[in-house]
Parts: structure tokens; sequence; C-alpha cells
């Protein structure tokens, strides 16, 4: 993810061996998240935003403001964290899987979304298609919702 972390610095008049130490990161963790090769939790761009004093927007270029504390941000903060939680766990080929259905899911339009849903809450309880040991290592995914 490119981002405007060196050049928020640099107009800061901060060294990145004084922002990594400031902020308690590595240094090294603090050189991949501005060059772009780590990627920045949501947690770390607030923490980022407060010590540059600079709106996350800012930091991610993006043209839309950023607010870490609406309900949305929240609500998308938990979503990230759950899909991160799953890719973890996943083999290459359930990953490919797994993205093949996300891009068939955004396809669909509302009822299409609704059906894919529900046919895969009756294969669930069906216990036909159950994965071997038992239930998911993640809780429902309503509560993301």
């Amino acid at each position: 993810m490119q981002n405007n972390l060196k050049q928020i610095r640099e107009s800061k008049n901060i060294s990145q061996p004084k922002a990594a130490e400031d902020l308690g990161y590595g240094l090294s963790t603090y050189r991949k998240y501005e060059n772009g090769t780590r990627r920045i939790s949501d947690e770390k761009l607030v923490q980022l935003s407060s010590y540059f004093n600079v709106s996350i927007d800012v930091i991610l270029g993006t043209a839309y403001k950023v607010d870490p504390t609406s309900p949305q941000f929240q609500k998308d903060a938990k979503t990230r964290s759950f899909l991160n939680a799953i890719v973890t766990i996943l083999t290459p080929q359930e990953r490919s899987l797994l993205h093949e259905l996300l891009s068939n899911f955004s396809k669909l339009n509302e009822s299409g979304k609704t059906k894919l849903v529900e046919e895969s809450d009756t294969m669930v309880r069906s216990g036909k298609f159950e994965n071997f040991g038992g239930h998911s290592q993640f809780s429902s995914a309503q509560e993301i919702a």
C-alpha cells in the first residue's frame, strides 16, 4: 500500500529513527510502513495520525475523509480483523476459493447476496459439508455486522 508517511515525516523534520522510537516501533517495522511493504493496522493508523497531527486520509492519500471514531470505521475495522484472522489459517487453495467466492459475491445484487448467505447457512446446518473436526474457529460473522 502506497502511503504518504515519508512525506509527512519529512515535512515535520523528524528522522525515521526518531519517529520509530517515539511511536514504540522497531526501526525496520517503521521503514516497512513508510515504503508500503507492511500493512498498517487500523490501530497504527490512528496512532500515526495522532503523532503526526494529520488525518488518516492524509496518511493514506485518499480523496475522502476517514474518521476513526465513526461507527462505520469501527465496523469496518472489525470486518478487516475478522478477514485477516481467517486468511491466516487458510491453505493457499482455500484462499483461492475465498477470493473466488468474494469476487462472485461482489457481482450479485442484494437479493443474490442474501440468497448466497442463506444457501451457505443451509449447507452448514445440514452437516453434510461440515469441516472434519467440527466447528469453525471463528464466531458468527453476524458479530461484525
